[in-house]
């Protein structure tokens, strides 16, 4: 195993260096953020269902006294609560643009899996190229030693 990474290396150079490094970082990016997110699936469903029943139970302030959770869906639930006096559009706004700023927080590290992805291939062109470089000037040595 170790004499097959050796290979690889000596052969792919740089450039095969570089893809490990940004795949390493990328997939240590996903297993985080699966890590974390993952649970708050069940979570978020739990909030809602709560919010819900209680909304339907004893209305929509008892639903907002309920939401004493410091979580991204407490936090969008409560924004839209908060504007239950006025009309549906005004909620479903103040709740989507609580949604936004929560989004983002989520997705926080995304950006990189999205350079990698990017970057991966064109460094296995640059590593393909650089390959293709070596071998015409190691050909064009042994043409002249051989002449």
């Amino acid at each position: 195993m170790i004499d097959l990474l050796r290979t690889i290396i000596e052969h792919g150079g740089f450039t095969v260096v570089f893809i490990a490094l940004i795949s390493v970082a990328s997939m240590t990016l996903v297993i985080e953020r699966t890590w974390r997110l993952w649970p708050l699936r069940k979570r978020f469903q739990a909030i809602r269902e709560r919010c819900h029943d209680t909304m339907l139970r004893h209305g929509m302030r008892a639903a907002m006294a309920e939401l004493t959770e410091d979580n991204a869906m407490a936090r969008v639930l409560r924004s839209g609560l908060e504007m239950h006096e006025r009309s549906g559009d005004t909620i479903r706004a103040a709740a989507l643009g609580a949604a936004q700023r929560e989004v983002s927080l989520l997705e926080r590290g995304l950006g990189m899996i999205q350079t990698s992805a990017q970057i991966a291939p064109w460094l296995g062109l640059l590593g393909t190229v650089a390959g293709l470089m070596d071998i015409f000037q190691h050909g064009t040595r042994q043409l002249k030693l051989t002449s």
